[in-house]
């Protein structure tokens, strides 16, 4: 407050109003240096937890994945336990159809001793051989044993043709 005496006015006294100092350069720059570090900060933490809300979001997903492959080995797993049961189901079944076939071969072979022809019938034993051999060697000529009187199988492929060497 001021108060001022003048000869036109006896006493004048009144409230005078100063605008704030202006702050000087280095305070401007330091306060533009404070202000510019700030929205650095921001864009800083902003970022941060933009990688945070990108992490939780892979998790999260990662977490759904592992919970399906559960799933589906807890599936494989009882496909497993069946695919064993059914081989060893089949492994019964191979060896009963074995036990069976082992069977049949056993009275096959007695009804074959009880039915075999004597030496005085018809159908003697070298006619049924003949009759074998006759069935196996229908694709071409019946093999000659070569001149040592060795099986074909045992003599040199020149002598087969019966041509020397």
């Amino acid at each position: 407050m001021w108060c001022v005496k003048s000869s036109s006015t006896p006493f004048t006294c009144g409230v005078v109003t100063t605008a704030p100092p202006k702050p000087s350069v280095q305070t401007q720059i330091l306060l533009t240096q404070m202000e510019e570090r700030a929205q650095a900060e921001d864009a800083h933490w902003d970022s941060v937890m933009e990688s945070l809300d990108l992490l939780f979001t892979k998790v999260a997903t990662m977490e759904n994945r592992q919970q399906r492959v559960e799933t589906q080995l807890d599936v494989l797993a009882r496909v497993m336990e069946q695919v064993l049961l059914d081989q060893q189901t089949l492994a019964k079944q191979m060896e009963s159809t074995g036990n069976a076939v082992a069977q049949l071969t056993i009275n096959q072979m007695r009804s074959r001793q009880d039915w075999s022809p004597s030496p005085a019938s018809s159908d003697s034993t070298d006619e049924i051989v003949f009759r074998q051999r006759q069935h196996t060697h229908t694709r071409g000529p019946v093999p000659q044993p070569g001149r040592d009187g060795a099986p074909p199988h045992r003599t040199h492929h020149r002598d087969r043709t019966g041509q020397g060497e």
